[in-house]
């Protein structure tokens, strides 16, 4: 498993700063997976035993900053002070396995609670999650929250959708493919450095 680690180092962040809602009820439920199932249980780097909730990505985006597509990076599913949410670490060092997240500012976590729902389209390995409006119940959504994030392989991506929606209850939306890939090119695009990677 993925560490859960809460200090990086002081040189590991930089300074510069139509809608179609697809009935995923009928997806079929995810089985346990197996590594005879295109799913690993090793980061194939650190050689560090993955979890059922630890997803692979490839990059990630908010309306600020945008992690390295060059660093081995993952979305875990973690536990702080009796609240749910998902980490994102960074690998800091191979050898020795050093996992790391990044400091405030730099948030690539994800806040569970304050989800309103994440849209995905087939044939793309990109995901659109929008927060709640803060005070509003329902779904009224605030843009200057949106995270969006690309992952490395599409079972990852299937794996994370399906843990959302079964085991959370986040509503999933499926946009059309052009869509999401404009608003992924035309969000930020300084990126964070990065270390070890694959």
């Amino acid at each position: 498993m993925i560490p859960n680690l809460r200090e990086t180092p002081d040189d590991l962040l930089t300074t510069e700063d139509s809608e179609v809602i697809w009935d995923v009820s009928s997806l079929p439920l995810e089985p346990e997976l197996t590594d005879d199932d295109g799913y690993t249980s090793t980061d194939s780097i650190t050689e560090s035993a993955l979890h059922r909730y630890d997803w692979r990505l490839h990059q990630v985006k908010t309306q600020s900053f945008v992690t390295n597509p060059g660093v081995t990076q993952y979305w875990h599913y973690s536990l702080d002070k009796g609240t749910y949410f998902i980490e994102h670490q960074v690998l800091n060092s191979a050898r020795p396995v050093q996992w790391s997240v990044f400091r405030d500012p730099y948030n690539f976590h994800l806040k569970l609670d304050d989800i309103s729902q994440v849209s995905f389209a087939r044939g793309s390995k990109l995901v659109l999650i929008m927060y709640k409006l803060p005070g509003w119940k329902g779904q009224v959504t605030d843009p200057t929250r949106d995270t969006m994030a690309q992952f490395k392989r599409d079972r990852t991506q299937r794996r994370f959708l399906n843990f959302l929606r079964q085991e959370r209850g986040i509503k999933i939306v499926e946009e059309d493919e052009a869509s999401l890939e404009a608003r992924w090119n035309e969000s930020v695009q300084g990126t964070l450095p990065g270390y070890e990677s694959n």
